[in-house]
């Protein structure tokens, strides 16, 4: 999902005992893209694809990693512990296939929250921006939760139609659709309204012709009139 267009990029629906993971592995990468994601995502290689297609990740480390830290990258300030360079430890992985990202640097931060949960440990191979950047970005990650929110809300996905797979598949897929062409809609017109107020005004004004193509038609009755009148002018 595309954090500054609140829309999805890629969409893809698999059975439930498919692994999140497993779809995340043959999605294709863009180079110069940040890639955001929870520690469900966790696995080093496929790290280390985003990596050598020239693309950042940002995601959270789990508590069992085995690293070896190499040295600070900056101060603690204000919401962020520590800021570290850290090396994996491990040649191989527990599937016994071999740690692509063996020996090389990524930089682990640890993110204070207010409440009572434990800190954030987030791993990324950005190296440029600054850690409470690093840490705005992965709150970003939330969003792709109120999109899932807004879409069972707003576009009939609380209860489906229809139970076989081919049902589901489709009222799943119709909703995104819907989605995004109101999306689409709504940036062309320029609105600034939200999505969920520019849906209510369009439903309303389904059957009325729009403002642009009013004028439009105008504008072209004028020139008729005006191209009868000098045809007449010249007769």
């Amino acid at each position: 999902m595309d954090a500054q267009q609140f829309a999805p990029t890629y969409v893809n629906v698999t059975p439930a005992n498919i692994n999140d993971l497993s779809d995340a592995l043959q999605m294709p990468i863009e180079s110069g893209v940040t890639y955001v994601f929870d520690k469900g995502y966790c696995d080093y290689n496929w790290w280390h694809h985003i990596d050598q297609a020239g693309s950042i990740f940002v995601t959270r480390l789990k508590k069992n990693a085995s690293v070896v830290c190499i040295g600070k990258l900056s101060e603690p300030e204000h919401g962020v512990v520590s800021d570290e360079v850290i090396r994996f430890n491990k040649k191989n992985l527990n599937t016994k296939r071999p740690n692509h990202y063996f020996g090389q640097d990524v930089r682990r931060i640890r993110v204070s929250r207010d409440s009572d949960k434990s800190d954030l440990i987030l791993v990324t191979n950005d190296f440029k921006r600054s850690a409470q950047e690093i840490a705005a970005l992965y709150k970003q990650r939330w969003q792709i939760e109120l999109f899932f929110k807004w879409v069972k809300q707003h576009l009939k996905l609380k209860y489906y139609f229809g139970c076989s797979e081919n049902a589901v598949r489709l009222q799943i897929y119709s909703a995104l659709l819907a989605f995004l062409l109101l999306h689409a809609y709504r940036r062309q017109s320029a609105a600034t309204s939200s999505i969920y107020e520019f849906a209510t005004h369009l439903a309303y004004s389904l059957f009325e012709r729009p403002a642009a193509l009013l004028k439009a038609d105008e504008r072209r009755r004028d020139q008729a009139q005006l191209r009868v009148a000098m045809g007449s002018l010249q007769l």
